[in-house]
């Protein structure tokens, strides 16, 4: 027999589908990383929207090494992190498509050691902000940062 999502995942489900805007008065930070392995080439990008949609600030950088996926996006949430800092922001939600990412952020997660100083540095730098939060969406809702960090590399 098949189960149904009852109308609380659904919507949840649908939301990680699709860009939303944030609650008023926050920031919503979305990253992405990719990797390119056959011209040993990175990219990242972000992309910071307020709860009107209207676009902040957007940031990309390539750099020329080979990475492994999950570090890279590490690193761009960091960056990303650093970046809010920088601008004086103090309510922000930062969202990647690297669930396994968040996992390790919201402590579900922690068996990586390969992100672990990076993932220290995320939550040292949580703390600095009034409000910061991480979440999931999926790579349909993250079609803007794709394409970023696909430029950048």
């Amino acid at each position: 027999k098949k189960e149904r999502l009852n109308i609380t995942e659904t919507t949840q489900y649908q939301a990680q589908r699709k860009w939303n805007s944030p609650n008023s008065g926050s920031l919503l930070i979305n990253t992405d990383a990719t990797i390119s392995s056959h011209k040993a080439r990175i990219g990242i990008g972000i992309i910071t929207r307020d709860w009107q949609g209207n676009v902040i600030k957007v940031w990309a950088k390539g750099e020329q090494k080979n990475s492994l996926p999950l570090e890279e996006e590490a690193l761009e949430v960091r960056w990303a992190l650093l970046k809010a800092h920088e601008a004086g922001w103090s309510n922000i939600i930062v969202q990647t498509d690297c669930k396994s990412l968040i996992d390790n952020v919201k402590g579900k997660d922690t068996n990586d050691s390969s992100i672990a100083t990076i993932l220290e540095d995320i939550l040292d730098l949580e703390q600095i902000f009034l409000k910061c939060s991480f979440s999931f969406i999926y790579r349909e809702g993250n079609t803007c940062n794709h394409k970023l960090a696909n430029f950048a590399t």
